[in-house]
């Protein structure tokens, strides 16, 4: 069961990774997940300047 998880865990940090632009090349958990939060921050920027202009 515990396997199970980790395995879904894993398969859903890899569609992530795939998804980040530079993502593939972190190698550690929480450095891809630092580098995601960036990633979609910056997206929510955009969109916050694109909704002023």
């Amino acid at each position: 069961m515990i396997n199970v998880r980790r395995e879904k865990i894993s398969e859903r940090m890899k569609y992530l990774q795939d998804l980040v632009p530079g993502c593939n090349k972190i190698t550690d958990k929480a450095g891809t997940l630092n580098e995601i939060i960036n990633y979609v921050q910056s997206l929510q920027r955009q969109v916050e300047l694109e909704r002023y202009n």
